[in-house]
């Protein structure tokens, strides 16, 4: 019994190629580091606890899992990339210009 390979002649080099390519082809993934990108005024999250504590503001009272305001705005600012804007919480003179003056406006 003969087997006749002709008919697959015009898919041999192809196919060697593909073999070729995939056994180049590796099985580890690298996973890059998150960049976080760097966030300014983190030196203003104690300055701005003790301004709404003083105002009496919610925001400046610890969170449920007993995170002060200065170690919350610290975290996030550092490792989070959110910009909470520390300085301008730390200057205004009533709670209800958290809000109006200090939130992002794009």
């Amino acid at each position: 019994m003969v087997i006749r390979l002709w008919p697959l002649r015009p898919f041999l080099a192809p196919s060697l190629l593909l073999v070729v390519g995939l056994l180049g082809c590796t099985s580890e993934r690298v996973i890059p580091e998150p960049v976080i990108p760097k966030v300014e005024g983190s030196e203003w999250c104690d300055d701005a606890e003790q301004n709404l504590l003083a105002l009496g503001c919610e925001e400046g009272q610890p969170t449920k899992k007993g995170k002060s305001f200065t170690e919350f705005c610290l975290d996030t600012q550092q490792n989070g990339g959110i910009d909470l804007n520390p300085k301008c919480l730390a200057t205004i003179k009533s709670c209800d210009e958290i809000d109006k003056v200090c939130a992002w406006n794009p």
